[in-house]
């Protein structure tokens, strides 16, 4: 190109250079860092729209296109663009080539001919050298195309870079979001935490006692304003060591607590004085998050006053306790229930008793009944009125002696009552006195007992104001009357009337306990002494009496409840015998018959354990109401205790007496509403008749009892009459539980086994441990027959534990034989799952066989359960733990519910004999629940056993619906252990086989 004065630029169709040649630095300006230009971008401003004309042209129609001449830097130059072929597709090659200017004077035709005469021969050797230069250009340009494939692919990567930093960033963007939002939580948690920490320091502040804050190195970190002014401290003494805190002389041994509260992590208390003030010192350590003291915490509370307080309340007591010691005047202190708590010496010396004997004893058990009862009524009267009451006692004995007492309730702060204090005085003496003083001063009108002093004809001379209090007749009413005319009441015998004359005509005295009549007619008891005073031949009588109407009430109400129960007000048991007894005495006279009733009430216990004793309380008082209405007014209903109660019927028959108890059981069907709640109970009632069952109390009690038991045995809800082989079989399960005892002593009982087959292959799957008892005097016993006995003697806990023992030891002694070892069923009462001894020997006994719990199987009534007391609950969680699986026993003939099924640890439900004896076509109501069992078995995932199978027909119906395990007398009996081990001996030996 240099010959020819040229610049090219080769392109594609779109203008992008591909190569250059000739003067490219002066008519192209290439960019840096681009490895792809347009030819338009980078020539020389003069050409670029001309350029850009030419390119847009010759995309339309191939040809070679001339630009104009220009001068540029003083060069004639010329643009031109010729299509090009090359070896990868056609090109463009852009062209500046340099000119001779125009000639003026020359013409067009003229230049035209000399251009192309003296050019051709240049542009053939022209083509030439471009059509080499092509071919350069195509290798260059495929050269380029790898180039650029290669940056593409680098701008690639430089993208992808590009993405991932954008992504970074976005991620770097949210996280310093994020931390502006922790920063802005923070700020609020510190301004709270702030906020909190004003609060403290305002709250140590506001505190009245000094406190300080040591760090667990004993500097001081923090004291309020209390601390601060009682011991001196500045805010220099902040971050100081407790030794260098000028602390007062009392508080020097500050360091030794803060070290024993350090080293020990607990609270050091000491009294110390400061200033003549007492105070409490006490160092809490504060316990960090790492179980460390961090801090301590030194309180100082002053509690001089509490202490001074304490003292004098110590010497109060003190001279209280010498008051009551020392006083003569008789105090005592008792429960709300009568017992003695306390009695001072004067009161043990003036009867005669050492403390000991007092305390813990009530009056009736101290005294003679009438003196009891006329105290005991008076606390009562001070216990109802809320007010002291005073009263005057007479107390029989050799000589007899009159006690003023003073009856009061101490109270605590909200009014309840706590306790009775009485004080008494023995005013025996004054008592005397005041007589002798009445009869010398004629009429004593203070006298709390009316006094009447008469002549020797007994007519009235002047009474006192009691007396016209107590009888009604005023003074002037009364004189001149005689006293027996005025009172006498009709009720006295006359007998009385002789032996008192008798006595004031040979004594002068008379004292006794008489009836006279007010004035409004009313009788009155009242308690009368008369004494005869002879003066100057002259005689007078000198009548004292009291009105003891209120005694005798208060002596009668002793003696009701004495006799009665104070629940249902029904006679107990003391005037039960007695009335049994005249009712027997009455019957001898009247060749007559007496029934007696024993009833006890049905699950009685589970609603008083369940509702509460206050709800039975209820329950038994209208039980009793319902039972008076329907007996006869001649008819005796007691209760003996608890829900036990009799009924005497007099002068009956065996018919009376069964319509009556039929009565009874009727009556009690009707709900029982206590508390808004509809109760229902029944009656077991035994019948015993005078004299055919029994010709004393002792004997037709237990008649009646008997009967009574047979009642509960054979169903409850209904009554049983006495038969004489009743007591036979009493006798007979008393001698059983003797023998019983011996037994479980003399270890008797053994185990039987009967074995269970899985239904599919006829594997044996275990057995069920059946317990046997071969006495030396009764022979074989039937577990029919000692199971009972032994629930009721509650001996049922000692036998499951030693049903547990022998299992447990069969199961070492097979192991140590090389035995293969099953699951073991074993049967558990009510009461022994109750007992957490039983479960506690039960896992002791698996451990120290070292037996795997999988193999005892322990075998449940429904009724045990669904029980929901605490111990019961305990024992099931505690199986649960120890990996002990349940059986439900008889499943379906008790209290069902579906809840325990899938919340305790179940293995399998025991299908009952009665269901499956109904099996085949015999009782379709027991095909359908046994279909339910197994339905419900497999849903939940429980094995299910079938007991009692005894036909093909039922194995074949139990097979057919999906019964898991077969266990009756079809497959086997119960065998003795030794035939076991044999079954299992076989059983190992089949499964070597198989193997």
């Amino acid at each position: 190109m240099a010959h020819l004065n040229a610049t090219v630029a080769l392109c594609d169709l779109q203008g992008n250079i591909r190569h250059t040649a000739g003067d490219v630095a002066r008519l192209f300006q290439f960019p840096r860092g681009r490895a792809q230009v347009s030819v338009a971008e980078v020539i020389a401003e003069p050409f670029r729209a001309e350029l850009l004309a030419m390119l847009h042209q010759i995309s339309r129609e191939s040809r070679v296109m001339l630009g104009r001449r220009r001068v540029v830097n003083d060069v004639t130059c010329r643009l031109s663009v010729r299509p090009v072929a090359g070896a990868d597709g056609n090109l463009l090659m852009v062209m500046v080539e340099e000119c001779d200017p125009p000639v003026e004077a020359v013409s067009r035709g003229e230049l035209r001919r000399l251009e192309q005469t003296g050019m051709e021969d240049e542009l053939q050797a022209t083509r030439e050298h471009l059509q080499s230069l092509i071919e350069e250009l195509a290798t260059a340009n495929e050269e380029m195309q790898s180039l650029n494939e290669e940056a593409q692919a680098s701008n690639e990567e430089l993208q992808a870079t590009n993405e991932e930093m954008e992504a970074a960033n976005e991620e770097l963007q949210a996280t310093n979001e994020e931390l502006m939002s922790l920063n802005e939580e923070l700020n609020v948690k510190s301004g709270e935490l702030q906020e909190l920490n004003d609060e403290y320091t305002h709250l140590y502040d506001s505190l009245e006692f000094p406190i300080l804050v040591f760090d667990n190195e004993y500097y001081l970190r923090r004291y309020n304003a209390a601390a601060g002014r009682e011991l001196k401290l500045r805010t220099t003494a902040l971050q100081q060591h407790v030794n260098r805190l000028k602390l007062p002389q009392a508080l020097r041994s500050l360091d030794t607590f803060l070290s024993h509260a350090l080293v020990h992590a607990e609270p050091e208390e000491e009294m110390v004085t400061l200033e003549d003030r007492l105070l409490q010192l006490v160092v809490t350590p504060g316990i960090g998050s790492r179980d460390e003291v961090e801090l301590l915490v030194v309180t100082l509370v002053d509690v001089t006053e509490i202490t001074q307080t304490q003292t004098a309340l110590r010497e109060s007591r003190a001279q209280l306790d010498a008051l009551m010691r020392s006083t003569t005047i008789l105090l005592a202190m008792k429960d709300l229930s009568g017992h003695y708590q306390y009695a001072n010496p004067s009161f043990c010396e003036a009867f005669g008793f050492d403390e000991d004997e007092v305390i813990g004893k009530t009056d009736f058990q101290l005294f003679p009944e009438p003196f009891a009862a006329s105290v005991w009524s008076r606390d009562m009267q001070s216990l109802r009125e809320t007010q002291p009451v005073a009263m005057e006692h007479l107390l029989p004995g050799e000589s007899e002696r009159v006690l003023a007492t003073m009856h009061q309730v101490l109270r605590d702060a909200d009014g309840h009552p706590t306790a009775i204090v009485t004080e008494a005085e023995d005013i025996t003496l004054r008592k005397q006195a005041e007589r002798q003083l009445r009869v010398s001063a004629k009429v004593f009108e203070q006298a709390g007992e009316a006094i009447v002093v008469t002549d020797r004809e007994a007519r009235i001379q002047s009474v006192n104001d009691a007396f016209t209090r107590i009888t009604g007749y005023r003074a002037d009413e009364a004189i001149g009357h005689k006293m027996g005319d005025l009172l006498r009441s009709g009720k006295n015998d006359p007998s009385l009337y002789q032996a008192m004359w008798r006595s004031l005509s040979a004594r002068g005295f008379w004292q006794g306990e008489i009836w006279n009549k007010r004035k409004n007619g009313e009788l009155f008891p009242e308690w009368l002494t008369i004494n005869r005073i002879d003066e100057d031949n002259n005689q007078h009588f000198v009548a004292v009496f009291a009105d003891i109407s209120k005694l005798k009430a208060s002596q009668r109400q002793a003696e009701y409840l004495a006799t009665h129960d104070a629940l249902t007000g029904l006679p107990n048991r003391t005037l039960f015998h007695d009335r049994l007894d005249l009712a027997m005495a009455q019957a001898r006279r009247a060749n007559s018959q007496v029934a007696l009733m024993f009833l006890d009430l049905d699950n009685f216990k589970d609603i008083n354990d369940t509702l509460g004793h206050d709800v039975g309380d209820k329950l038994l008082t209208q039980v009793a109401g319902r039972l008076n209405e329907i007996v006869r007014d001649m008819d005796t209903v007691a209760r003996l205790g608890g829900d036990e109660f009799t009924v005497i019927l007099n002068d009956t028959c065996v018919e009376g007496a069964e319509r009556v108890a039929q009565r009874v059981i009727e009556a009690l069907h009707d709900p029982v509403l206590v508390e808004e709640r509809s109760l229902y109970v029944s009656a077991s009632i035994g019948l015993a008749f005078f004299p055919d069952d029994g010709d004393d109390a002792a004997s037709l009690t237990k008649a009646a009892d008997t009967a009574m038991y047979r009642a509960k045995d054979s169903g409850r809800d209904r009554f049983e009459l006495f038969k004489p082989e009743l007591q036979a079989q009493l006798i007979e399960q008393v001698n059983l539980e003797s023998a019983l005892r011996l037994a479980l002593k003399n270890k008797h009982f053994r185990l039987a086994y009967q074995p269970k087959f899985v239904l599919a292959d006829g594997r044996l799957f275990g057995a069920e441990a059946l317990l046997r008892w071969q006495d030396p005097n009764l022979g074989e016993v039937s577990p029919g027959d000692f199971i009972p006995a032994a629930e009721r003697s509650g001996l049922i806990v000692e036998i499951d534990r030693c049903v547990a023992h022998l299992a447990l030891e069969g199961l070492a002694r097979w192991r140590s034989q090389g035995l293969p070892l099953l699951p073991i069923s074993i049967n558990v009462s009510a009461r022994s799952f109750q007992d957490e001894r039983y479960l506690d020997a039960l896992l002791e006994g698996l451990r120290t066989y070292r037996i795997p719990p999988a193999l005892i199987q322990l075998e449940l009534t429904e009724r045990i359960l669904v029980d929901r007391t605490s111990m019961a609950l305990g024992n099931i969680e505690r199986l649960r733990e120890a990996g002990i699986a349940l059986s439900v026993d008889d499943f379906g003939t008790g209290y069902s519910s579906l809840a325990y099924l899938k919340r305790l640890p179940l293995a399998e439900l025991k299908i009952d004999k009665s269901f499956v004896d109904g099996l085949n076509g015999r009782d379709r109501n027991d095909e359908a629940i046994v279909r339910a069992i197994l339905g419900m078995a497999e849903a939940l995932e429980l094995r299910t056993v079938a007991e009692g199978v005894e036909t093909e027909e039922q194995r074949g119906w139990l097979a057919e619906h999906g019964c898991d395990v077969l266990q009756g007398y079809l497959m086997a009996r119960p065998e003795e252990e030794e035939t076991y081990m044999e079954r299992l001996q076989r059983q190992g030996a089949a499964i070597k086989e198989d193997t």
